[in-house]
């Protein structure tokens, strides 16, 4: 090997080592479920990186303060939904609070708003009139049948659990109408309460 490509190997793996941990390697090396490469190169990584470090140390916390233990794999999986959901939550109210600013006070009222994750593997469909609200979330990620989410929308809390809704998709909706509609200011917000994951997903390691 040449000198050359010895220098664009040693750069390659200086930048690996470099590279913050994601969710689920720190998962994995907590619950001993990574290769021996992988698991040096998380530890070297925590050794020298306060960010990956205090997220690690984070989630040691959260699992010996549970009651109800969920494999670090698990709890990694489901603080990714969390972060998800939240982006996509604050994207709808970011754009919801655009149109209503620009909308005349006589136009007829309907808003749809779309949004999908980055991979993918999470969109929603939140469709607004004068009778009422529709959130429709879905997902091709089969292993997500039995997600359930808890979501506010302004005052009213909803509970969604995803369902095989064709062979290759699940999800699950909230409806807000009549009454319910009526609760709610003209700058409703909406945020995620909780999320629980699937038995398949909880119980991988």
């Amino acid at each position: 090997m040449s000198d050359l490509q010895d220098e664009e190997v040693e750069k390659a793996m200086k930048q690996l080592m470099l590279a913050h941990i994601s969710d689920d390697e720190m998962g994995d090396y907590h619950d001993e479920a990574i290769d021996d490469f992988g698991r040096a190169r998380v530890k070297a990584h925590l050794r020298r990186c306060q960010i990956c470090l205090r997220k690690y140390e984070r989630m040691q916390r959260i699992l010996a303060a549970s009651e109800n233990l969920e494999s670090a794999s698990a709890l990694a999986a489901r603080m990714q939904l969390q972060q998800i959901l939240a982006a996509g939550l604050i994207a709808v109210v970011i754009a919801r609070a655009r149109r209503r600013g620009a909308r005349m006070a006589d136009e007829e009222f309907r808003e749809v708003y779309d949004w999908q994750s980055e991979d993918g593997m999470l969109r929603w469909h939140v469709v607004e009139d004068d009778s009422g609200i529709v959130a429709r979330f879905w997902s091709h990620r089969l292993d997500l049948e039995g997600l359930q989410l808890i979501i506010n929308i302004g005052s009213l809390t909803k509970e969604i659990t995803f369902k095989r809704v064709a062979n290759d998709q699940v999800g699950g909706q909230a409806r807000i109408e009549g009454a319910e509609r009526q609760q709610l200011p003209d700058d409703w917000q909406l945020c995620v309460e909780s999320v629980t994951l699937p038995e398949q997903i909880k119980n991988s390691e």
